[in-house]
């Protein structure tokens, strides 16, 4: 997968359970975010402002090669975390 000025290559083998392998800012576009795991595990993720209160983004299934998100709603925030859950 390739993205402005960054070629993505994945050496080790694919992690059994979702991982973030990239964050990066798009200024006033918000968040780039890359993740890995098991094609085909439907995962959702979630943004916390204080890592206490968790609200729902959106849910993918991961697809071969990674998934790739834009999160818009990061824009302008000082600071924000994810995580993926596993959802059947």
């Amino acid at each position: 997968m390739e993205w402005p000025g960054l070629t993505w290559a994945r050496m080790s083998s694919i992690p059994r359970q979702p991982e973030f392998d990239a964050i990066r800012s798009l200024g006033t576009q918000g968040l780039e975010l890359m993740l890995w795991g098991q094609p085909g595990t439907r995962v959702r993720l979630e943004r916390s402002r204080d890592l206490k209160h968790w609200e729902g983004l959106d849910t993918h299934r991961i697809p071969v090669g990674g998934l790739r998100i834009l999160d818009p709603s990061a824009a302008g925030e000082p600071q924000g975390f994810y995580r993926t859950v596993v959802v059947p």
